[in-house]
């Protein structure tokens, strides 16, 4: 039911937004560009009363979030480019071992860790959405590890996929650990 509302609440303030954009910008109203945000958000407390000073909060804390997004995924897209793996391509027999997700998911799993005790007492309001939300969840990609794993299968490359599957998971989860005792060692200090 959360889900409907949440899709519900996009697709309005997505209309509204396009509706914004139909206009010139002499006819772009404060409280027009307001309520297109304010449509946005409450999606996870749909039928909950909200005022609009928190409704404002909470659009500002989604604005942060994407352009966090924004950052991390042009960052994924770079070190993807720099391994020479910026496209997908199912089925490519000649594909290598997809370095480039790897390298990504555990250089974020290792700041993530260090993310999570760096910013434990953080009390701002949009630096935690920002950098582990927004940066970090543009930058890692759960997705991506899906895919080639399954085109990996498909090709019949099962020990290279599976090799895959344990080593982001074994790794990342270490690479968790290590940023987070790393910080904690230092934050003592």
């Amino acid at each position: 039911m959360i889900g409907i509302a949440f899709f519900t609440r996009i697709l309005v303030g997505g209309h509204a937004i396009l509706q914004l954009s139909d206009q010139s910008r002499s006819e772009h109203s404060p409280s027009l560009i307001s309520n297109c945000a304010l449509s946005l958000v409450g999606m996870a407390n749909a039928g909950h009363p909200r005022s609009r000073v928190e409704a404002m909060r909470e659009a500002s804390r989604l604005a942060v979030i994407g352009v966090g997004g924004v950052l991390g995924a042009l960052s994924r897209a770079g070190v993807s480019q720099i391994f020479g793996q910026d496209r997908l391509e199912l089925g490519d027999q000649s594909a290598n071992f997809p370095w480039a997700t790897l390298a990504i998911n555990l250089s974020g799993a290792f700041l993530i860790g260090i993310a999570a005790v760096a910013l434990i007492t953080d009390n701002s309001s949009y630096r935690k959405p920002f950098l582990v939300t927004g940066v970090l969840g543009g930058f890692t990609t759960f997705s991506a590890l899906a895919l080639e794993a399954v085109d990996l299968f498909d090709q019949g490359l099962w020990v290279t996929a599976l090799v895959y599957l344990i080593v982001t998971v074994g790794a990342g989860l270490l690479a968790v650990n290590i940023g987070v005792r790393a910080t904690r060692r230092i934050v003592r200090t």
